[in-house]
């Protein structure tokens, strides 16, 4: 499930996870065997392990680097009811919010980037612990139309 959000989500290339499976009917003790020999299966369980910390900061990163631009942009609208301090300077002009709200429009562009970096952080831990190169599948093989591929609608 990890390994198609990731794909889906962060637009991520991960190779399969095991090679494909044959026709043979195998038991199910010998798939036991194969599934837990697989290193991608314990790289997928570090991935849960490190996801729960790694979402707490991106969690506290978002929340900080979206706030703090979107109150400097909302300045005008609220320095004549309230108090607007910024350091030791008070806000008590329309001019000075304006000027505030435009560093807070450049601010967010800043912070919307840094969101970009840390997403593209995560689907590079993704694409190097959900999937196996081994079994990934040469550009010259791969099939045109998969599920994966968004198709046109017909005119």
């Amino acid at each position: 499930m990890e390994r198609r959000l990731a794909i889906h989500l962060l637009d991520a290339k991960v190779p399969p996870m095991a090679a494909p499976r044959t026709g043979n009917q195998q038991s199910l003790w010998k798939g036991i065997q194969e599934f837990l020999s697989n290193p991608v299966t314990w790289k997928g369980m570090a991935f849960l392990f490190l996801k729960f910390p790694l979402g707490i900061v991106s969690f506290v990163m978002t929340v900080a680097l979206l706030s703090a631009p979107v109150g400097l942009i909302l300045t005008p609208a609220l320095y004549p009811w309230t108090d607007v301090y910024i350091g030791y300077w008070v806000v008590d002009s329309l001019p000075a919010a304006l000027v505030l709200s435009a560093v807070g429009i450049m601010a967010l562009l800043i912070s919307l980037n840094v969101l970009n970096l840390l997403a593209l952080g995560w689907r590079e831990i993704a694409q190097m612990m959900l999937g196996s190169e081994r079994y990934a599948v040469p550009a010259s093989q791969s099939i045109t139309g998969s599920p994966s591929t968004p198709q046109p609608l017909p005119a």
